[in-house]
Order: structure tokens, then sequence, then C-alpha cells
């Protein structure tokens, strides 16, 4: 089973209780075996993606532009 989670804050990076249950909760789910986690979040600073190794290996984490980001590029 997979199983995505989405949020805007991500711990070490925008501090907040959400980011925090988020990378709990996905690391439980994939430490319980039988489940593929995602977690989705705006980009990270790359000492933040550094500590990603720290996850579970079936926790994945994906990166996604955030709105400013979009607008800056061009490709919103």
């Amino acid at each position: 089973m997979r199983v995505a989670f989405l949020t805007h804050q991500f711990p070490h990076a925008r501090m907040g209780g959400i980011g925090a249950y988020t990378v709990g909760a996905a690391t439980a789910l994939a430490a319980a075996g039988g489940v593929e986690t995602h977690i989705f979040t705006p980009a990270l600073p790359a000492d933040v993606r550094e500590r990603l190794a720290e996850l579970a290996p079936r926790v994945v984490v994906h990166e996604v532009l955030d709105i400013a980001a979009r607008v800056a590029a061009g490709t919103l």
C-alpha cells in the first residue's frame, strides 16, 4: 500500500508541529511494514536535504517548488 502526506512544513526547514508529526507518522507507517510512504513538501535547503537519509528507507520525500519559486521561474 502507498500512503502520501502533503505538508508545507518540514523539520529543520520550516518548523512546526505539523511537519514533525508528518515525518513521525510516515516513519512509523514505513516501519510497520507493507506500507510505502511518500511526503510531498516545498523545496528544501541543501542542509536539510542531507538529513533525508535519516528517514526509514521506505519513506520517499518529494520536493515541489512553491508558488513563489514557480512564479520566479516563469512556470506559473
